[in-house]
């Protein structure tokens, strides 16, 4: 199942902003301040949604590499997963 976020375009916060690309940039000073920040954002934005996984891509300004890493957010909570297969998420029954 797909899920989406409808968010305007433009800044969302400090150094959180949408782009057309329906990507989310955000900018911090080390990797878990941009968790912190993307936290933040997601418990803002995504409270009343359907639990969901998406994908960050971690960088850092001028250099090449980057590393991924899964967020799954469930009403506004995210969970940072560092394994390479996207985490499941099952419905209460």
């Amino acid at each position: 199942m797909r899920t989406s976020l409808n968010l305007s375009h433009g800044p969302h916060g400090f150094n959180t902003m949408v782009l057309s690309q329906q990507i989310v940039k955000i900018r911090g000073r080390s990797t878990d301040h941009c968790f912190e920040l993307a936290r933040a954002f997601l418990m803002a934005v995504a409270q009343e949604r359907a639990g969901f996984t998406c994908h960050a891509a971690n960088t850092r300004d001028g250099n090449p590499k980057a590393y991924g890493r899964h967020l799954t957010v469930v009403r506004g909570a995210a969970v940072v997963s560092g394994g390479l297969a996207e985490p499941r998420l099952y419905d209460a029954a």
